[in-house]
C-alpha cells in the first residue's frame, strides 16, 4: 500500500438555506458515518470557524452543531449593503500517528453569489500496512453514499491524489475528472457514455453511481487502472 491523499467531495449549486437546515443535513451525514469509520466520532472542530472560540468535538446532534456553524457574509457595493452567502464549518480528527481525516463544509449559499456548495472528507494512508488505511480506503463508497443521502448534491466525486499525478486528464478536462475513480450524477444531471469497464449502480434518488471498481483502488492493480482510464476517457470525450 503506497502513500496517497484521498478526497471525496459532494457539489450542488446555489441553494439557500438557513443553519439549522444545514445542520440537520450534517448531523444526518454524521449519523450514517459514525458506523462506518469511528474517525467521525472523533473530530474535533477548527477553531478558525467558531469565531474564535476554543476548539472543541463535533456533536452529532443538529441543535449543538447550529452555533459552531461560521455564518458568512459579502457585502453589495451597489446597494452597500450585506448579504447572507451560507454556512463553513470545519473539522478533523487524527485517527494514529501520520494518518487524519478531515471534513468540510460549504453550503446554504444563495443564487445571488452563484458559488457552488460543497462538503468534502479527506484521509490519508501512508507507506505501510495499517489497519487504519484498510479501514479508511474501505470506507471510500459508503461516505460518498452519505454525503449524497444527506446534501443532495447535483455530482460527487472520490479522487485518489497519487493517480491524479500519476495519470493527468487531457488539459481541456474539467476539474472534476483529475483522480477520479469514483463519481455520482444527480437525476437531470446529463447522463454520459459509460466507459465498457467499471461498476454501476443505480440509486434510490435516481442518481447514478460509477466506480472504477467495487473494490478499494489498488494502484498496483491493472484493472483498477484500467478501469479509471476508461472513465477518465468518458467523462473528457467531446
Amino acid at each position: 500500500m503506497r502513500s496517497d491523499l484521498f478526497h471525496i467531495q459532494a457539489e450542488w449549486g446555489p441553494r439557500e438555506e438557513d443553519g439549522a437546515a444545514c445542520a440537520r443535513r450534517l448531523s444526518r451525514m454524521l449519523t450514517e458515518l459514525s458506523d462506518v469509520h469511528r474517525g467521525f466520532t472523533q473530530m474535533i472542530v477548527d477553531a478558525n470557524w467558531r469565531r474564535n472560540r476554543a476548539a472543541g468535538a463535533l456533536p452529532g446532534r443538529a441543535a449543538e452543531i447550529v452555533p459552531l456553524l461560521s455564518h458568512l457574509r459579502a457585502y453589495d457595493e451597489d446597494l452597500k449593503r450585506y448579504f447572507a452567502q451560507g454556512y463553513q464549518l470545519s473539522a478533523a480528527a487524527t485517527l494514529s500517528p501520520g494518518r487524519y481525516l478531515s471534513l468540510a463544509m460549504l453550503a446554504g449559499i444563495p443564487e445571488r453569489w452563484r458559488l457552488m456548495n460543497r462538503v468534502s472528507v479527506s484521509f490519508n494512508i501512508l507507506d505501510s500496512a495499517h489497519d487504519d488505511d484498510a479501514a479508511a480506503l474501505a470506507a471510500v463508497t459508503p461516505v460518498t453514499l452519505a454525503l449524497i443521502s444527506a446534501w443532495a448534491p447535483q455530482t460527487a466525486r472520490a479522487v485518489s491524489t497519487r493517480y491524479g499525478e500519476l495519470s493527468p486528464a487531457p488539459g481541456n478536462a474539467p476539474p472534476f475528472v483529475h483522480g477520479t475513480w469514483t463519481a455520482y450524477f444527480a437525476p437531470g444531471t446529463a447522463m454520459l457514455s459509460l466507459a465498457p469497464s467499471g461498476v454501476t449502480r443505480r440509486l434510490p434518488d435516481g442518481g447514478l453511481l460509477w466506480c472504477a471498481s467495487d473494490q478499494p483502488f489498488d494502484l498496483d492493480n491493472p484493472v483498477h487502472l484500467d478501469a479509471a482510464a476508461a472513465m477518465h476517457a468518458c467523462l473528457t470525450a467531446e
